[in-house]
């Protein structure tokens, strides 16, 4: 497994200059601002770039639960464009743009290390005050708008669980952090079966953040199945084996945890090679 999983993050370190090549040819992709070389994040997200849409969203997933550096630069000085024609990856892992810009904001936040005060706020409050995209359709089935609808939400409170953790340097035991844990595993109960691979990046997030032995148990059997996620950075990856290591190391007894002992434990049990 660690070597699939070696020559998989290679090939993907292979891809990102061919990817910042395809952005530099298209100007709506090319930052305005001369002092800036990253790829503008909010026009790369908008139909029909597929490819580049779906490339930056394997790039900072891999930074959120991997600990990985991003290998593109990106300008994140556009506002996100609001677009009511579809989500090239939406349905794949379920993470609204708004949400998916966040978490790039945090993941470069991490590299740069600058003040990072107004810019917690800020990605909170865009955090809360976001609605969802699935308009509601009287003649759709309405058991896959509530599905859809929950996934989002499972990835809100990822975003609050990455940004209290991973940015503000809180401890799992916050408050803030367990009513987010608590959410997701509501959620998931929603949902189950029926659209599980849009939740189990958020059952990871959250499972690395529980207390009780129950909820670890739980949450450790819905981490062990990633194997069938449709998430490729979630397929065949031994998460169940870094939640192990978390909970009988530093997390033992329901001790409380910071996003770098996660990011250990994943180092410790999953090799990537960097």
């Amino acid at each position: 497994m660690t070597g699939n999983v070696r020559s998989g993050y290679a090939l993907i370190r292979l891809m990102a200059p061919v990817c910042m090549q395809v952005a530099s040819s298209d100007p709506m992709l090319w930052p305005r601002d001369p002092s800036s070389n990253g790829i503008s994040f909010a026009h790369a997200l908008l139909p029909p770039r597929r490819e580049i849409h779906r490339f930056i969203t394997m790039d900072n997933l891999s930074a959120l639960l991997f600990g990985l550096p991003l290998l593109l630069e990106y300008d994140l000085s556009f506002s996100m464009i609001e677009t009511e024609k579809g989500r090239p990856t939406d349905w794949v892992h379920g993470c609204p743009n708004r949400f998916l810009y966040s978490i790039a904001r945090i993941n470069q936040w991490r590299e740069r290390r600058t003040n990072r005060d107004p810019l917690c706020k800020e990605i909170e409050e865009d955090t809360w005050a976001w609605r969802t995209e699935s308009a509601y359709d009287p003649e759709a089935d309405s058991g896959k708008h509530t599905l859809r609808v929950a996934v989002q939400e499972g990835w809100r409170h990822t975003v609050l669980i990455y940004l209290y953790m991973g940015m503000c340097e809180v401890t799992s035991h916050d408050p803030r952090v367990q009513s987010s844990v608590r959410q997701i595993s509501r959620l998931y109960t929603i949902i189950q079966s029926n659209f599980a691979a849009g939740m189990m990046a958020p059952v990871l997030v959250a499972a690395a953040c529980a207390r009780s032995e129950a909820d670890r148990a739980r949450f450790h059997a819905l981490v062990s199945h990633s194997g069938s996620s449709k998430i490729q950075l979630l397929k065949n990856m031994n998460f169940a084996g870094v939640l192990d290591h978390l909970w009988q190391g530093v997390a033992a007894n329901g001790a409380p945890v910071t996003w770098e002992d996660y990011l250990n434990s994943r180092r410790a049990v999953i090799d990537v090679g960097v």
